[in-house]
């Protein structure tokens, strides 16, 4: 098992690398150029800055049994497929239950994006989402 963390746009990176750290877990960071990651001392991948790209060289990482963090919806919908633990920086976790309601949200937003209609953007974090996210990948990983 090895958590990997879809670093372009994600809140809970260092909580993410602490906890890794603290279980003895494997955490590999992934992001375009843009992304400066290195204080974090944990190998991070860097890929060039197109379309996907860093998805792409998730997917090539995943195996059966890691835990990726991301808030990707179509990431995350190919990630279950290869049999990964999916879990979102609020501490939701991705599954088959789930996964065509939200890809289906997001549908919906691009559609109303390319419509013209413009959203306020994501709401602030608040520090239970933190908590929910630790608790979340705490109990993941002693699931083995």
């Amino acid at each position: 098992m090895r958590i990997i963390v879809d670093a372009d746009a994600c809140a809970v990176i260092g909580l993410a690398v602490r906890i890794a750290e603290e279980k003895s877990v494997e955490i590999i960071l992934v992001s375009d150029y843009l992304h400066a990651l290195e204080k974090y001392g944990v190998p991070h991948i860097v890929v060039e800055k197109s379309a996907n790209s860093a998805d792409y060289k998730i997917l090539s990482l995943l195996l059966p049994g890691d835990i990726l963090v991301t808030n990707d919806y179509g990431l995350a919908a190919l990630a279950l497929a290869k049999k990964a633990s999916v879990l979102n920086d609020s501490g939701t976790f991705y599954t088959g239950d789930n996964i065509d309601a939200m890809l289906a949200q997001r549908h919906i937003g691009a559609k109303a994006r390319r419509a013209g209609f413009r959203s306020k953007g994501p709401k602030k974090r608040r520090t239970e989402q933190d908590a929910s996210f630790a608790r979340a990948l705490y109990e993941r990983i002693a699931a083995g």
